[in-house]
Order: structure tokens, then C-alpha cells, then sequence
């Protein structure tokens, strides 16, 4: 007897929304994150911006309430 496995594949599709709020949050806690040479920490926060604005969003002069 020849035993056959046959695995179903499922698409899921999740959505993540992500605000300039978002990004200034995380830009503020490399701001002060300890352990860091001022250069890397600079990356870091170049790094998210220049995430932001790949989906749209200039965050770098945001007003966040």
C-alpha cells in the first residue's frame, strides 16, 4: 500500500498600516538608545525615514500630536 500526503497551501494576506506617529516613535527611542556610536545611531534613524518614505510618507518634518 502506497500512502500519499497531499498539503494544502493557504494564502493569507495581513495588512499593516504604518504612520508617520509610528516611525517618529521609533526615531525617538534610537535618539537615546545606549551602547551606540553617534554615527550608527544617525543609520538607524536614516534607516526609518527612509522606510517611511518608500510607502509614501515624509516624516522627517511631521507634527505629531
Amino acid at each position: 500500500m502506497i500512502e500519499t500526503l497531499i498539503a494544502a497551501s493557504t494564502a493569507v494576506t495581513t495588512v499593516v498600516t504604518v504612520s508617520c506617529t509610528d516611525i517618529n516613535t521609533l526615531v525617538d527611542r534610537a535618539k537615546v538608545y545606549p551602547d551606540i556610536s553617534v554615527e550608527h545611531r544617525q543609520e538607524v534613524i536614516d534607516l526609518y525615514y527612509d522606510f517611511g518614505e518608500k510607502y509614501g510618507l515624509d516624516c522627517r518634518d511631521a507634527k505629531v500630536d
